[in-house]
Parts: C-alpha cells; sequence; structure tokens
C-alpha cells in the first residue's frame, strides 16, 4: 500500500510553486495556502506535506499559516523548511504530527538524536536533496561535496 501526500509550498504567506527552485521564479497557485490545503483535504488527502520556503531560505517563516492549517483541516500534517534546531521543531511539534529535517541532519546531526529523546521516530523525516548526486542543502542555495548516496 502506499500513500500520496500533496505538498503545499508557502512563501510569503502564498502557495506557490519555484521554477528550479528559484525563488524569484514562482507561479502562485492560491494566494491563501490555507485554501490550498483544503482543496487537498476536499479531495482526500488525509496527510499534508507543507515546505516553509521562507524558512529554508532564512528570510522569515510562515508558522502563524502553518498553525492555522493544522489545526482547522481534519488531517495530518508534515513541515519542512528551516527546521534546523531542536527548538524549531519542538515549536512546530506543539501544533503539527511530524518534521522533516534537511539541513540540520548535516549540519547539525546531534539534533536528531535530541530529538529522538523526546519524540518518537515517526514525528520526523530525515530528507535529503540532491542535484547532480550531490547534497543540497539551506533551500537548494548551497550544493556541498557529499555525495547522496554516502549520506
Amino acid at each position: 500500500m502506499f500513500q500520496v501526500i500533496p505538498c503545499v509550498d508557502i512563501q510569503q504567506a502564498r502557495a506557490v510553486r519555484l521554477f528550479e527552485g528559484d525563488p524569484e521564479k514562482e507561479t502562485v497557485y492560491f494566494e491563501k495556502p490555507f485554501e490550498a490545503a483544503k482543496h487537498w483535504v476536499d479531495l482526500g488527502a488525509t496527510y499534508l506535506h507543507l515546505v516553509d520556503l521562507d524558512a529554508a531560505l532564512s528570510v522569515g517563516d510562515n508558522k502563524e499559516i502553518i498553525a492555522d492549517i493544522a489545526k482547522n483541516l481534519p488531517c495530518k500534517v508534515e513541515v519542512g523548511g528551516g527546521v534546523r534546531s531542536v527548538e524549531d521543531a519542538k515549536t512546530l511539534l506543539k501544533f503539527i504530527d511530524r518534521v522533516v529535517i534537511g539541513t540540520a541532519a548535516i549540519n547539525n546531526p546531534e539534533m536528531i538524536d535530541a530529538l529522538l529523546e523526546e519524540y518518537a521516530p515517526e514525528k520526523m523525516v530525515v530528507s535529503i536533496d540532491a542535484r547532480d548526486g550531490l547534497v543540497a542543502v539551506k533551500g537548494w542555495k548551497e550544493i556541498t561535496d557529499m555525495k547522496a548516496t554516502d549520506l
């Protein structure tokens, strides 16, 4: 059995899709991310993947919007983008079901151990982005020398 988890990317309080990960090349699909999330739930989604692009790019965050979605829609929610500290994860886990950890898993692997001391493994996912086989971090802004397969 498999599960399809729709994604809503949130940038500057709007639901967007970026062309090749470039924050300057966005298409706005919904002015309000809540409406995008509701669209997927109305189509039967029981889990949503939300990406806080502003947090990923260290230019702000969309935590209030994410909290509104998580608290007011009948589905589970996981969030990625800018979860770079134990405190970031704890804040999100107050109102969502699972955090997605990317950059911090590479730059701060101790964070994973610290979170596992307090939360069940089901509360987190480690995500690895890669371009041309190399690990990408910080919202795709930096490409490391590490092969994704080695990580």
